[in-house]
């Protein structure tokens, strides 16, 4: 009678830690998408960012560009 109460008192502690890890496994693997989300945003945010930077740039060699052709710079300014 011991040895079957020995039995099941081992069986119901594995069954205890299987619950368990199954429960540490679901909240690391939620976490670890979780971390994801916000590094997928932060690397939009930052193409954004440099899209929007380099937008910006073009548009000004664009308009360097223009004022170099210019014979009269001066009036190209105004």
């Amino acid at each position: 009678e011991h040895c079957v109460e020995f039995e099941e008192a081992v069986i119901q502690e594995v069954d205890d830690l299987m619950a368990a890890l199954e429960a540490r496994k679901l909240q690391l693997v939620e976490y670890v998408r979780q971390e994801r989300d916000v590094k997928v945003r932060t690397l939009k945010d930052q193409v954004a960012a440099c899209t929007a930077k380099l937008q910006h740039t073009t548009a000004l060699m664009q308009f360097c560009i223009e004022a170099l052709k210019e014979n009269d710079s001066s009036a190209f300014l105004q």
